[in-house]
Parts: structure tokens; sequence; C-alpha cells
């Protein structure tokens, strides 16, 4: 409760601090007929955590990349070389 980093990335990600701190502590399991929420194991919790960074961190570092990628892309043909 209260975490100050969990507030900053709730609020840079547009999410709820309740629901992404619920969610980061537990599961949705679906069957036929019933819907059940369980807690999951601390150990769990911080895999899954840790696994949302890296994904989060990849698709940001890609689109740095592909925003330098567009702005040093040109139309002009360039005569020198590099290699």
């Amino acid at each position: 409760p209260n975490n100050g980093h969990l507030s900053v990335f709730c609020e840079l990600m547009g999410v709820t601090y309740q629901d992404m701190s619920h969610w980061l502590c537990h599961k949705k399991l679906k069957t036929a007929t019933e819907t059940y929420i369980k807690p999951i194991p601390k150990l769990q919790a911080i895999n899954a955590r840790d696994a949302l960074a890296k994904h989060i961190y990849a698709k940001l570092f890609n689109w740095i990349v592909d925003h330098v990628n567009k702005a040093l892309h040109s139309t002009v043909k360039q005569h020198s070389f590099i290699g």
C-alpha cells in the first residue's frame, strides 16, 4: 500500500493505482461456469512484475529506435560510406 514507485508508474501508464496493485498480486481463473480471483504467491507476483517491466522496456526501446531511424532517413542519395 502507498508505494510511491507504483503511483508514478500508474500515472505514466494511465491506469488506476488500485487496479494495478490488485492485478499484480491476483490472477483471474475462468471455468465453464464461474470466474475466480485468486491471490498469487509472492515469488510469482515478483516474476510477473519483472516480466511486465521487461515488456514495457522492450516496447519503449523499439519505439525509440524506430523514431531515431525515421529522423535519420533521408531521400537524398549520400555519397559517403563507412565500413
